[in-house]
């Protein structure tokens, strides 16, 4: 009899915690049917088939997998619908789910996983463009790593708006059709999978012909060491290229660059010297045919007399100099710069025959006295030569030279 009642003790106890404890719901069940699939290239979505008695649902991040964990490592939701936000791009991503209720949490489901899309791409940089024909022209840019493909946009005015006129998977991209000599802008972007990036800064050019051939080609020379060369515009040509060569068939080799159709040629150069110069202009889209060659020489070496004053003339250009000779007549020769002119600075370098140094380079401009001069030690009778160079770009103008056995200079 007393085991009967304990029984039933027991019973009355059990049915009573089961009563606090929720009138006897049961746990949930695991959800079945989840899936992870991308949403973005920042975003991933999780769903799964609802539990009947659930009360709501953990999602549960899987870090040893890969990723940026939940808060927690997991995340409540009452929907059977999550998206996992601010994710990496490019990047694998692992969940499970659990329901709950009030009598606790079932057991995990199965781990399933998704990836983001790439970001979307960066914006294209490094544009440029250039005219390709006289109806179309050229636009490059800098290869953007995750585009898949590029649009290219044109207006007709840098602020005006900007049409989509083709794409392409390289790039670069030639607009073909254009009105020659007209003026079009550009602006380029880049797509993937998550979309398009903001346009680029714009880029300008116009369809064109190549230039036409430079005519009326002239040479003269302004120095011992300076040519001036002029031209006739050629069409089309937005500037010119002037080359130069030491025989009219050999080599020519680009010596400089000008917009206008004039250029003095100071540099390279050596007295008493034939040159050839032919000229091309250039324009956006290339640089046309050569002109006819010209030919030149610089003059000679301006030659002294014993005891006599020759003018000198440093002309208004930079890096000019002036090359004068003279035959030896004592072992020991001095040279006198008279500055009664409008320069008063100079440097003077004496070469031998052989175009050997003789003594070191002197500048002038220390002396004290009006007439100036430096001595050095010679053979009599050899061939000697004078470099004369200004001391600074500014330093232009006239004065006076002569040479003599003597430290007094020439009447």
């Amino acid at each position: 009899m007393s085991k009967i009642f304990s029984l039933i003790i027991i019973i009355g106890l059990m049915c009573f915690l089961v009563a606090l404890s929720g009138c006897g719901e049961s746990y949930p069940q695991t959800p079945g049917n989840v899936k992870a699939v991308m949403d973005s290239y920042a975003s991933v979505k999780i769903t799964w088939d609802p539990v009947s008695n659930a009360s709501g649902y953990y999602v549960h991040f899987i870090p040893d997998l890969g990723g940026i964990a939940l808060t927690g490592n997991k995340s409540s939701t009452k929907s059977t619908l999550f998206i996992h936000n601010f994710l990496e791009s490019d990047t694998s991503y692992s969940y499970r789910v659990s329901a709950y209720n009030s009598s606790g949490e079932s057991p995990f489901s199965n781990i399933v996983s998704a990836k983001t899309n790439v970001a979307r791409p960066n914006t294209p940089t490094g544009l440029t463009a250039s005219a390709a024909s006289e109806s179309s022209v050229l636009i490059k840019w800098n290869t953007v790593s995750s585009a898949s493909k590029y649009f290219i946009y044109r207006s007709n005015s840098n602020a005006g708006e900007y049409e989509k006129i083709g794409e392409t998977e390289s790039n670069s991209y030639e607009n073909t059709g254009l009105l020659i000599n007209t003026v079009y802008y550009y602006k380029v972007s880049s797509f993937n999978v998550s979309g398009e990036s903001i346009l680029s800064a714009s880029v300008n050019a116009k369809a064109m012909a190549l230039p036409g051939i430079p005519s009326g080609i002239a040479a003269e020379t302004l120095s011992t060491i300076i040519i001036r060369i002029s031209w006739t515009a050629a069409s089309d040509a937005e500037s010119y290229i002037i080359y130069r060569s030491l025989s009219e068939i050999g080599n020519y080799i680009e010596v400089g660059t000008t917009t206008g159709t004039a250029f003095t040629n100071n540099t390279g150069l050596t007295f008493d010297t034939p040159y050839y110069y032919k000229i091309a202009g250039r324009n956006n889209r290339g640089i046309g045919e050569l002109s006819d060659s010209v030919p030149i020489a610089t003059l000679p070496a301006i030659e002294l007399t014993e005891g006599v004053w020759a003018e000198g003339n440093i002309p208004v250009f930079t890096n000019g100099e002036q090359w004068f000779k003279f035959t030896a007549t004592a072992t020991l020769q001095y040279i006198h710069i008279n500055f009664s002119g409008t320069l008063d600075d100079l440097y003077i370098q004496l070469y031998d025959s052989n175009m050997n140094t003789v003594g070191a380079r002197t500048n002038l401009f220390s002396f004290s006295s009006a007439i100036k001069n430096i001595f050095r030690t010679v053979s009599t009778g050899q061939v000697y030569y004078i470099k004369i160079t200004p001391y600074g770009s500014s330093d232009k103008g006239t004065y006076k030279i002569a040479f003599n056995n003597s430290i007094t200079a020439p009447s």
